[in-house]
């Protein structure tokens, strides 16, 4: 439940430095992350007392698919293909960034 509330905020500061203005679209990509990012930590879970190696590739390959189904459904609100490979690209890559190290941390 962590995991999802710190990506939750990260990810919305991210869209507030991006400067989107639509309030709705905050909310959007809220349900975006929550429906994303709760199977991500469980798929992913099992990989952590694994190889290092086969952690890595299923963070890899979670985070790809993450980054894709995100993108598409910010496309189907926003309709710009650019804006919406944009968002999940920083989104996702502030959150596992900063999550990571926050991770580290504690």
């Amino acid at each position: 439940m962590e995991a999802l509330v710190l990506t939750i905020i990260l990810e919305v500061a991210a869209l507030a430095l991006l400067k989107e203005k639509d309030p709705v679209f905050y909310l959007y990509w809220i349900c975006i992350t929550t429906i994303t990012n709760i199977p991500a930590n469980i798929l992913a879970s099992p990989a952590f007392s694994a190889e290092r190696w086969v952690l890595y590739l299923t963070v890899l390959t979670i985070e790809a698919a993450v980054f894709v189904s995100e993108a598409l459904m910010c496309y189907i609100y926003k309709r710009d293909r650019r804006q919406a490979i944009k968002y999940s690209a920083i989104c996702n890559a502030a959150s596992f960034l900063i999550g990571s190290v926050i991770s580290l941390i504690f």
